[in-house]
């Protein structure tokens, strides 16, 4: 009898979703040295590197090794905090027993100290600057955008 080890590895993920508590980017592992009975990748988010409470997310053929995480992928559950992407093989008999893991890092970037003082003297209009204070890292943020309210108008950009 022989036991045959195909463990996908070199886990990582890119967050490009900058808001606080949600996920968005490249997923990509390695797969292993011999695929020959490896079927599908099945990938999940869980709340711990053992995936005692596991969320699946998708289930890849053999052949890939990436996937896209759709942007606002919540990491907050009813009942947990989802910390960590694990990728396990399957064969045509059986998932693995044990994942590869990647510790999910979110990336955050928003502006602060928002203040506006309405310079514009007409009614039912406004005229002023708008400053903030910019976010501390900045490495991952291409540009800003700004989007303002009336109260009982809604919300439109500007």
């Amino acid at each position: 009898m022989q036991d045959n080890n195909a463990s996908a590895s070199s886990v990582l993920f890119a967050d490009f979703d900058l808001d606080l508590g949600d996920i968005g980017g490249p997923l990509f592992w390695l797969p292993p040295a011999d695929t020959s009975l490896v079927t599908h990748y099945e990938v999940y988010l869980a709340n711990d590197t053992a995936a005692d409470w596991r969320e699946h997310y998708a289930t890849i053929p053999v052949g890939t090794t990436n996937l896209h995480i759709r942007a606002e992928k919540k990491l907050m559950t009813e009942s947990t905090y989802l910390s960590h992407f694990v990728v396990y093989t399957r064969s045509s008999l059986v998932e693995q027993s044990t994942p590869s893991i990647h510790r999910i890092v979110d990336e955050f970037a928003s502006v602060s100290n928002i203040s506006f003082t309405d310079l514009d003297l007409d009614r039912d209009e406004i005229g002023g600057l708008v400053a903030w204070d910019s976010p501390a890292k900045t490495d991952l943020v291409e540009g800003k955008q700004f989007a303002g309210s009336v109260a009982g108008f809604g919300i439109g950009m500007i």
